[in-house]
């Protein structure tokens, strides 16, 4: 059974399987998760760490208080993770395909991104821990006065608010919110980007790559109802991000991953590294903009 890995050339030859081997398939493609993560795959990596979180909602078992930093210490490791593991690997390219013009305008490119999102990164980790132990002292001094959900009156909501049209993407409030469209396309840039400078696995057929994006754009919904208070707000997210990943998918899967256009514009595109990039991409950014 034949998968395509890192920055292997994209055969455009069809391969078939029987039917009864897609779930077979599938199953093989999510076992072979953690083996990806702990050989260094940021996509695979960045997928657990999601999981992971949604499960420890799940169980319900933390406190309001240590879930909302864990998911601002979760959106920093995704970051750091990318910028680490993309900068030796840039260099790397630029090695094998020369000094160019568009080369190095691709690594300032990145370069500015990767500072970017670690800036918006640790500032929303800060910003979080910060108002997070406002509000213990606030109970604390209020124990027996103040419900126990009630918040501090000192925090900065509008920190945590969100864009609500496309028009104030690039407002000087989207720049000072964590949770803004233009801070969750940061994300999902950069963690496009952390998929193609890593060694990934895509999906080993048409069939099984539709199936997992059927069952991730589910999920997806499923999350969305669950974690976002303003569903005109999420979809509004949602096809942003899915415009804008999109798009970048392809451009990433025909100039780093080399594949042909032809395929990445057809249904072959379910069985390639930017189908990978797209799910990632999509789930940081709607996981940077969901409640908490």
């Amino acid at each position: 059974m034949g998968m395509v890995i890192g920055f292997s050339t994209f055969n455009s030859t069809p391969f078939r399987i029987p039917s009864n081997v897609s779930i077979n398939s599938t199953k093989e493609y999510l076992t072979t998760l953690p083996s990806s993560a702990f050989s260094g795959d940021v996509a695979s990596i960045i997928i657990i760490l999601l999981v992971g979180f949604i499960l420890l909602i799940l169980i319900n078992q933390l406190s309001g208080l240590f879930i909302a930093i864990l998911k601002k210490t979760i959106l920093f490791i995704i970051v750091a993770l990318v910028a680490y593991d993309f900068l030796p690997k840039y260099m790397t390219f630029l090695k094998q395909e020369g000094y160019s013009f568009s080369a190095i305008l691709v690594g300032i490119g990145s370069l500015v991104i990767c500072v970017g999102a670690l800036y918006v990164a640790s500032r929303g980790l800060f910003r979080t821990a910060k108002k997070r132990i406002e509000d213990m002292k606030f109970k604390v001094e209020h124990y027996g006065k103040a419900k126990l959900g009630e918040e501090s009156k000192a925090v900065h909501p509008e920190y945590e608010s969100h864009t609500t049209s496309v028009k104030d993407a690039f407002s000087k409030h989207a720049i000072q919110s964590d949770k803004s469209l233009l801070t969750v396309l940061l994300y999902c840039i950069v963690a496009e980007f952390g998929v193609f400078s890593s060694r990934t696995i895509s999906a080993p057929s048409v069939k099984v790559g539709v199936t997992f994006f059927a069952i991730f754009v589910v999920a997806l919904l499923i999350f969305i109802k669950t974690y976002y208070a303003d569903y005109k707000v999420a979809l509004t997210y949602l096809s942003v991000t899915f415009g804008g990943g999109l798009l970048l998918a392809i451009i990433l899967g025909h100039f780093w991953g080399n594949y042909p256009l032809v395929d990445l514009l057809s249904i072959n595109f379910f069985k390639t590294d930017s189908l990978v990039a797209l799910i990632t991409g999509i789930s940081v950014s709607m996981f940077a903009g969901s409640k908490g």
